[in-house]
C-alpha cells in the first residue's frame, strides 16, 4: 500500500528505513523504497489485512499514482464493513484495480458495497486471447463496398443502359439488314455477269437452254420457251415417222428377199416361203401345185375370198406365189409421204428455234436491263443502311455521353454522399472496436458497473460481448476524474 499513518494517526508516506502502522487494520508496517519498484509500505506479519485484497503488484502502485493521494487507499465502513478502496474519487466512484482472476460471486459482492465504481482489469496477461478490429474500419469497408457497387452500376448504366441497348439493338438489325442486302447484291453482281456472257455467246446459251436441266439457272427461273412443247410434239412425231419409214424398209427388203416366179405369165411373182401373208392380200396372191413344177402346164389355183385364203394358202402341196407390186407401190408412196412429213417438221422447228433464239435474246437483254435497275436499287439501300449505321453510331456516343455525363454528376454526388457517411461513421464509431475473445472469463458476464480492459498502451471499455471503447490511458484518467466519458455519463452503456 501507498498509505500508513503514525503513532498519532497522522498519514505517512515510505521513506527509506521508516515504519508506521496500516490505516485499516492498525497492524505495523515497513516502508519498502527500492530503486526499481514504486516506493510503498508492506505489512510485517501479513501479507494483507483487507479479506477482498489481493496481493499488490507494481500495475496496481503504477495505477494508484496516477491518481492524487487523498484518492488512493480509501477505508471505506458500510454495515459494519470496512475496506480500501484502491482509489475513490471525490464524485464518490471506486477504481477497483484487479490483476488476478476473480469469481462471479466476489464481483457482485463488491459492487454491491462500493455502490458507484467503475472496473479496470489488467488485461496484460491474456491479451493473446483477444482478436480486436476496428468498427470504423469494417464500417468504412462496407461503405466501400457498398458504393463499389454503386459505381460499377453507373459505369454499366452508361455503357449498357436502356437507351444505349436500345441503339445497339437497332445498330445490330441494320447491320444484319445491311449484310443480306449486299449478299442479294453480291448475287445479282453475279447473275448480270452471267448475263453478260450468255449474251455475247447467244447461240452456246441457247442450245443449253434446250436441255432441260438448264431451266432452273436464276435468270432463267421466270423464262419458259414459248415454242418449246410444240418442237418436243414435233420432234416426237419425226421420231415416229422414222420408226415408220424404217418398218416400211424392213417390208420392202424382206419382199425383195422373197425368191422369183421363172415360169412364163408368172415373173411378177415370188414364191412366200418363211413368212406369214396377212389374208386381206388374197387377192394377189395364187397357188402353184408342187406336182406341176416340172410340167407345160403347171397348176395354178386363185383365191376366192380372205377365208378361202386363210384355209388353203398353207396347203404343204402347193406352193404360195404372191404379186408384191401393188404393195411395194404403197409402201414406197407411204415412205414418200412420211419424208415429205419429216421435212415439214423439220422446217417448222427451224423455224420456231428460230424465234426462240430470237425471244431468248430479247429475254437475256430485258434481264439485263431489269438486273441492272435491280443492282442499282440495292446500292441505294445499301448507302441508305450505311447512312442509318453511320447515324445510329453517332447517336450511340451521344447517347453514351449524356449517360456519361449522368453518371459522372451522379458519381459526384454519391462521392459527397460517401464523404457524409464516412464522416459519420468516423464520428459514431470513434474508438468503437469489434472483439472476439478466446478463453473468456465468464466471471465478466455477472458484473454490473463498467468494465476497463488495460492492455498497456490502451484502454477498452467493454461494452458488450461484441464491442469495445477504446481510450487512451489519459483519456480514461480524465474519464474517471470527471465522471464523463466522451459526452456520456461513465456509467452509461455505449
Amino acid at each position: 500500500m501507498l498509505k500508513a499513518v503514525d503513532a498519532n494517526n497522522n498519514t505517512i508516506y515510505p521513506k527509506k528505513g521508516a515504519n508506521g502502522f496500516c490505516p485499516n487494520c492498525g497492524a505495523a508496517v515497513k516502508a519498502y523504497c527500492g530503486e526499481i519498484y514504486t516506493h510503498h509500505w508492506r505489512h510485517l506479519e501479513l501479507e494483507y489485512c483487507d479479506n477482498w485484497g489481493e496481493k499488490e503488484s507494481e500495475w496496481h502502485r503504477a495505477w494508484k499514482n496516477r491518481f492524487p493521494i487523498e484518492w488512493q487507499e480509501v477505508i471505506i465502513k458500510e454495515g459494519g464493513e470496512q475496506h480500501i478502496a484502491d482509489v475513490k474519487n471525490p464524485l464518490g466512484i471506486v477504481l477497483e484495480l484487479q490483476n488476478s482472476s476473480i469469481s462471479a460471486g466476489t464481483i457482485r459482492v463488491r459492487e454491491c458495497f462500493y455502490g458507484h465504481m467503475v472496473w479496470l482489469v489488467n488485461a496484460n496477461a491474456f491479451k493473446n486471447n483477444f482478436h480486436i478490429f476496428s468498427e470504423v474500419n469494417a464500417q468504412l469497408r462496407y461503405i466501400d463496398s457498398r458504393y463499389s457497387y454503386m459505381e460499377s452500376s453507373w459505369t454499366w448504366d452508361w455503357e449498357e443502359g436502356e437507351s444505349v441497348r436500345e441503339h445497339k439493338g437497332k445498330l445490330a438489325e441494320e447491320k444484319w439488314n445491311l449484310t443480306k442486302q449486299e449478299m442479294e447484291a453480291e448475287k445479282l453482281r453475279a447473275m448480270l455477269e452471267d448475263l453478260k456472257e450468255r449474251k455475247e455467246d447467244l447461240d452456246n446459251s441457247f442450245r443449253e437452254l434446250m436441255d432441260s436441266k438448264y431451266y432452273y439457272r436464276n435468270h432463267h427461273i421466270a423464262y419458259r420457251p414459248n415454242h418449246i412443247k410444240g418442237i418436243e410434239d414435233n420432234v416426237s412425231k419425226i421420231k415416229a415417222l422414222d420408226n415408220q419409214c424404217g418398218q416400211i424398209q424392213a417390208k420392202l427388203e424382206k419382199i425383195d428377199s422373197l425368191q422369183g416366179c421363172t415360169l412364163k405369165g408368172f415373173e411378177k411373182y415370188r414364191f412366200v416361203v418363211g413368212v406369214k401373208l396377212s389374208q386381206h392380200h388374197f387377192p394377189n396372191c395364187c397357188l402353184l401345185s408342187k406336182d406341176s413344177d416340172n410340167t407345160l402346164f403347171p397348176e395354178v389355183e386363185y383365191f376366192k375370198s380372205e377365208w378361202d385364203f386363210k384355209q388353203n394358202a398353207y396347203n404343204p402341196k402347193w406352193h404360195l406365189l404372191f404379186d408384191p407390186s401393188s404393195l411395194i407401190g404403197e409402201l414406197e408412196s407411204e415412205k414418200s409421204q412420211n419424208e415429205i412429213e419429216k421435212a415439214a417438221l423439220s422446217e417448222t422447228n427451224e423455224t420456231l428455234m428460230a424465234q426462240m433464239k430470237s425471244d431468248y435474246g430479247y429475254y437475256i437483254e430485258g434481264q439485263l436491263v431489269k438486273t441492272k435497275k435491280e443492282l442499282q436499287a440495292i446500292g441505294e439501300i445499301i448507302q441508305s443502311i450505311k447512312s442509318e449505321v453511320n447515324n445510329l453510331y453517332e447517336e450511340m456516343e451521344q447517347v453514351k455521353e449524356r449517360a456519361r455525363s449522368k453518371s459522372e454528376e451522379s458519381a459526384k454526388e454519391f462521392a459527397q454522399q460517401k464523404k457524409k457517411e464516412q464522416w459519420a461513421v468516423r464520428k459514431k464509431y470513434k474508438g468503437i472496436y469489434g472483439y472476439q475473445w478466446k478463453y473468456r472469463r465468464k466471471s465478466w458476464d455477472y458484473a454490473s458497473a463498467p468494465i476497463f480492459l488495460d492492455f498497456g498502451d490502451h484502454i477498452f471499455r467493454m461494452i458488450d460481448d461484441n464491442t469495445l471503447r477504446k481510450l487512451t490511458v489519459e483519456e480514461f484518467i480524465v474519464a474517471y476524474t470527471s465522471g464523463i466519458l466522451q459526452g456520456r455519463n461513465i456509467f452509461e452503456e455505449g
